[in-house]
């Protein structure tokens, strides 16, 4: 069934996977991004069952599809990871990990060639990165209802 999944997986171009970890067949859902997979097993975790009034019991998690090979791959012994200069570079690349990690939390990922999520931000300039800029018009009419009658205009269309 794994085997399977990961065959179609690759010939799709697939790139995470979302399962009930709790299942001892589970099944794999395929998602496209890590943004798609991880919407999926929130709303999959948060199901509540209205007629008998309790959430269901679900564990429903994501990871890359290449992890999910990796872990019925033979790896040899694992090697020392320095996790000080891990942790250097990553803030050189300004990239920091997903809240609650902790830079130790990555040696198994990192001792068994995993691949982990981290969240990066990057400063845009706009003067040196955006070659055209729309210029659009929001207009608030002064009424009580915030949510009506809000007309948008186009102003102005620039290329560099």
């Amino acid at each position: 069934m794994v085997a399977d999944f990961l065959l179609e997986a690759a010939a799709q171009k697939w790139n995470w996977v979302a399962f009930d970890m709790d299942m001892d067949e589970p099944v794999f859902h395929d998602y496209a991004s890590a943004s798609e997979a991880e919407e999926f097993c929130s709303a999959a975790n948060n199901q509540f069952d209205y007629g008998e009034q309790y959430f269901l019991d679900t564990n429903y998690a994501f990871l890359p599809i290449a992890n999910l090979a990796a872990s019925f791959e033979q790896k040899p012994d694992a090697r020392e990871i320095e996790l000080i200069e891990i942790s250097r570079q990553l803030a050189d690349l300004n990239v920091r990990l997903q809240p609650g990690w902790k830079v130790s939390d990555l040696e198994p990922f990192l001792q068994k060639d995993l691949f982990f999520r981290v969240q990066w931000q990057q400063v845009i300039e706009p003067g040196k990165e955006v070659k055209r800029f729309l210029g659009i018009e929001h207009k608030h009419p002064g009424h009580p209802h915030s949510w009506t009658g809000h007309p948008v205009a186009f102003l102005q269309d620039l290329n560099r």
